[in-house]
């Protein structure tokens, strides 16, 4: 596997670092679907994250979890892919300040202040029957 992680990742050498981890749902915590202390690894030139395959994971008797990831150490990785990663981060990074600016101009960081009042309003409303229209239309 060391030899299919050194050519996508084009590096001349590929290592596992012995880090697994189990992909996480999404939050702002865990804004890239890994544990905090893995994100060191994340658009970094020198490492590559890849998800374990089934086919390893079934030969290595390891069912529970389901997915998982592994962290390559690279060597020798080309300048055209180091550079290519290194803009992506930055590109990343510039999203991630533009979007926090806007919900610090929409009125802090608190997305979904005052959707409970809307949430309460629409619940109160009367509900619209449909269902003679929805009749009509089925053959």
């Amino acid at each position: 596997m060391d030899l299919t992680v050194e050519k996508q990742a084009h590096a001349a050498a590929a290592e596992f670092t012995g880090k697994l981890f189990q992909p996480v749902p999404y939050s702002v915590a865990t804004p890239h679907g890994m544990p905090s202390d893995c994100e060191q690894y994340f658009l970094n030139p020198d490492y590559a994250i890849i998800n374990v395959p089934p086919q390893i994971m079934f030969e290595a008797k390891c069912f529970k979890p389901s997915r998982l990831c592994a962290v390559y150490a690279l060597k020798g990785v080309e300048d055209a892919q180091r550079e290519k990663i290194l803009q992506e981060r930055e590109s990343l990074r510039a999203r991630s300040d533009a979007s926090s600016q806007r919900m610090a101009a929409a009125g802090g960081t608190q997305p979904w202040k005052g959707m409970g009042g809307a949430i309460a309003e629409a619940s109160r409303m009367t509900p619209v029957d449909d269902d003679s229209d929805l009749d009509g239309m089925v053959v």
